[in-house]
């Protein structure tokens, strides 16, 4: 217990230094902190963020922290290090929250556009970088077809023309509800040849 009272007093003595001597003690000053830093970069997973990215977030801290510290407060450095270090990767992770929510909100499924808009949304490539990329295309929509019931494959190629399952059910003289069914059972066909 005494050592580790020796050790904050000593860097508190180091930050005092560092406050008020022009020469730079800051080495050592993260020399004595780097088990602190150890526990923080140890503890957090901040994506994007190597362990040196991480290394290097503590030691501009450590320079905050050293400049912002007053021992009259009655912290002790070690103590307030911890608290600034731990705040500001818990800071990185919520900025980094906010990023992902405000670029999932502005996003939708290509599933969800084609129940609302039809699948002419997701189009079709016109030009197709290998001629053995559309014989296999072909051969697997072929497929695809067969597998299909009659009455499935005529949903899927009223849909596939653009139309609405209530349109086709108006059409068909079906409930919209076997319409939609009849749809999901196709793309799920679909998922399964392209599979």
């Amino acid at each position: 217990m005494k050592d580790k009272e020796q050790n904050d007093n000593e860097l508190e003595i180091l930050v005092m230094l560092i406050q008020c001597i022009d020469f730079d003690l800051f080495e050592r000053l993260l020399e004595r902190c780097k088990p602190i830093i150890s526990i923080l970069v140890n503890k957090y997973f901040i994506e994007n963020y190597s362990r040196d990215d991480l290394i290097q977030e503590a030691r501009k801290v450590l320079v905050i922290a050293a400049k912002k510290y007053d021992y009259r407060r009655g912290v002790r450095f070690p103590t307030y290090f911890y608290m600034q270090l731990s705040n500001h990767f818990k800071h990185l992770l919520r900025k980094q929250e906010a990023q992902k929510r405000k670029a999932n909100s502005k996003t939708s499924s290509l599933d969800n556009l084609a129940e609302k808009a039809g699948v002419h949304v997701k189009g079709t490539a016109s030009i197709m970088s290998h001629p053995e990329d559309a014989m296999l295309a072909k051969e697997t929509f072929a497929d695809y077809l067969v597998e299909l019931s009659p009455f499935e494959k005529d949903v899927f190629l009223l849909f596939l023309n653009g139309q609405s399952p209530e349109k086709i059910a108006e059409k068909s003289d079906l409930k919209t509800k076997q319409v939609q069914t009849a749809i999901y059972r196709c793309r799920t066909k679909l998922r399964d040849a392209l599979n």
